[in-house]
């Protein structure tokens, strides 16, 4: 309902009167049939005053006037827009002031009188159905003045809180002539119809809450089944028993009294429908009778239950389920038998109809029509967004077969090419974390290890002890740390290096950059060559390290993979396009050239320029 176009703009006022300073509702007022303001208008009255709300723009354009000498060619639009705006803000004041001082739905039935829009909307298409949406409005503006009566702030707080669980009402039914309206049983009480069709009456009752565990019950409490020691099933104690069945008759009271109502909604014409088994119907024949006992009311699983013994003594007609039709005093009926409809048609057994000669113009067209494939097919399988670990994947899976036994060995934490060799100890030694796991806490702990304390091994443990002392490591994390590596690196020449540049330094540096195909033609990406020359790929990623001087940048990447020495070579020719990425991206967003690439093997101590 508070979606709808007409439900809208009446929200939107009510949410100025209560405060105009707010400049959404403030527009869709005054673009609304409620005030009329063209665009052109509105734009005439933003220039008035450029700067703060639309509402302080409205009462200073009244006040500046309505003619203009450096733009006379202006002054229709706005002698036009200063007569809206003078007789929108008169309304406005007497609304608010009614707003304020007596009941929320007197002040909304004063607002459709002023600005007849009730009678405005009746011009509009579906105007009868809009129309009752304004209607349904009011209809709860008044039940709120009536049970609330908390003005219009708490009106417009309770609509918000509608909205904001998704429970908003439905828009106004609409009644029309020559129209079949769905509803359930409940919604159609207190009306009445020509015809009505009370379907699926075979539907067994739904009984669930009988069948519970626990069942609470007026009269006899909390009631529980019992389950003997050792026992996997059961049984109900003899107060669940007893409400079992106490609960029981109260649901079809309830059931009895639904179908009576449907039943009694018709005024020319009841048609009940339903579907029951053979075994079902001769248990009906056998208990046909003029009233209906306790025993077989309660028994009843289904409202058929019910119909079905009393159809034929109301008839005339016992035997009325031998009869595939019939017509009584009160009632006819039809009986349909459980066959198969609409089966396909048999194939037609004729000769095929002959097709003369194509014209060849239009076999040349069907077929370039047939052969026609998407021209950027490789758009639709690239993402738009990915991360730099992704498109080393990439690379990865599509280089020579060496680097993808690599790939695959390295998801389980183990080197390549050492099938035939032992673990090397620490990877023994911490078997519990897997490799990426290792990889994530060597990149937690040198993201927030302090700096200045670095230099040597006791320092860089002293740093792991307070982190994991700090909830930022865990004690396994702690455990795989290989702190003799990460002195190693700070004490080889690169690493005192950085250590010189002191506030340039950034660890675990995020960024987020848009690359041409252009661009990644360079790394180079598979796949990258069918990308259409105007397509753009965003790419996100996190530097280990970067240095970022005035007049350069350094860029370094720990890796804490497991290799031999003669490995070196393949392993960084491998995650170069990652480094060129990087490099990229920096370049890119700090608008100096990356000078320096590094590759830095913890478990070697090794590092390569790339």
């Amino acid at each position: 309902l508070y979606e709808t176009p007409e439900v809208s703009d009446l929200l939107s006022l009510l949410m100025l009167l209560d405060n105009p300073l707010q400049d959404i509702p403030a527009l869709a007022v005054l673009r609304s049939p409620l005030a009329g303001f063209t665009l052109n208008e509105l734009a005439l009255v933003r220039l008035a005053q450029r700067q703060g709300n639309i509402w302080t723009a409205l009462k200073r354009f009244l006040a500046v006037g309505r003619h203009d000498d450096d733009q006379p060619e202006l002054d229709a639009w706005r002698a036009s827009a200063w007569a809206k705006a003078r007789a929108f803000l008169a309304q406005y004041a007497r609304w608010r002031e009614l707003a304020r001082q007596g009941a929320l739905s007197r002040c909304l039935e004063e607002v459709l009188e002023e600005t007849r829009y009730q009678d405005w909307l009746l011009t509009q298409e579906r105007g009868a159905q809009r129309r009752a949406n304004v209607e349904k409005l009011l209809d709860m503006t008044r039940q709120f003045d009536q049970f609330q009566r908390q003005g219009l702030f708490r009106f417009l707080k309770f609509v918000e809180a509608q909205q904001a669980t998704e429970f908003e009402p439905e828009p106004a039914a609409m009644e029309a002539e020559d129209a079949v309206r769905l509803m359930s049983i409940h919604q159609s009480k207190g009306l009445e119809f020509p015809v009505v069709v009370v379907g699926d009456l075979g539907k067994r009752f739904n009984l669930e809450d009988l069948r519970a565990e626990v069942m609470l019950d007026e009269e006899y409490g909390p009631c529980l089944r019992v389950r003997p020691p050792q026992a996997r099933q059961s049984y109900p104690s003899l107060p669940y028993w007893l409400a079992c069945r106490r609960q029981r008759r109260e649901l079809l009271g309830e059931e009895l009294r639904l179908l009576y109502v449907a039943m009694t909604r018709a005024c020319d014409r009841l048609i009940l429908t339903g579907t029951a088994s053979r075994r079902r119907a001769d248990k009906w024949a056998a208990g046909a009778s003029a009233r209906l006992s306790t025993q077989q009311l309660v028994a009843a699983t289904c409202y058929l239950d019910w119909l079905g013994p009393v159809v034929g003594l109301l008839n005339q007609t016992l035997d009325w389920l031998t009869r595939p039709t019939g017509q009584g005093a009160l009632l006819a009926w039809c009986l349909v038998e459980n066959v198969e409809l609409g089966a396909p048609a048999r194939p037609s057994e004729t000769a095929p109809r002959a097709v003369g000669k194509l014209d060849p113009v239009v076999a040349a067209a069907l077929r370039a029509r047939l052969a026609w494939q998407y021209p950027h097919q490789a758009a639709t399988v690239q993402p738009a967004k990915t991360s730099v670990s992704a498109l080393h994947r990439r690379v990865a899976e599509e280089s020579d077969e060496e680097a993808s036994v690599w790939v695959w060995l390295r998801r389980r934490g183990r080197p390549a090419n050492l099938d035939s060799q032992a673990e090397p100890k620490e990877v023994a030694s911490t078997r519990t974390l897997s490799a990426a796991e290792i990889g994530a806490a060597h990149h937690r702990f040198r993201q927030f290890v302090a700096f200045e304390r670095v230099g040597s091994e006791a320092e860089l443990a002293a740093e792991a002890a307070r982190l994991a002392q700090d909830q930022i490591l865990t004690a396994a994390e702690q455990a795989a740390l290989d702190v003799s590596a990460l002195a190693a690196f700070w004490r080889s020449a690169l690493g005192r290096r950085i250590r010189e540049q002191g506030e340039s330094v950034h660890r675990e540096l995020p960024f987020t950059a848009r690359f041409s195909q252009e661009d990644l033609r360079s790394v180079p990406l598979p796949g990258i060559e069918a990308l259409p020359p105007d397509e753009f790929i965003v790419v996100q990623g996190v530097v280990d390290l970067a240095v970022i001087r005035p007049e350069a940048i350094w860029v370094v990447d720990f890796k804490t993979d497991h290799l031999r020495p003669s490995e070196v070579d393949d392993r960084a020719r491998a995650y170069a396009p990652q480094l060129a990425l990087y490099a990229l991206a920096l370049s890119r967003i700090y608008s100096r050239p990356t000078t320096e690439t590094w590759l830095h093997f913890l478990a070697l101590g090794q590092t390569v320029r790339v």
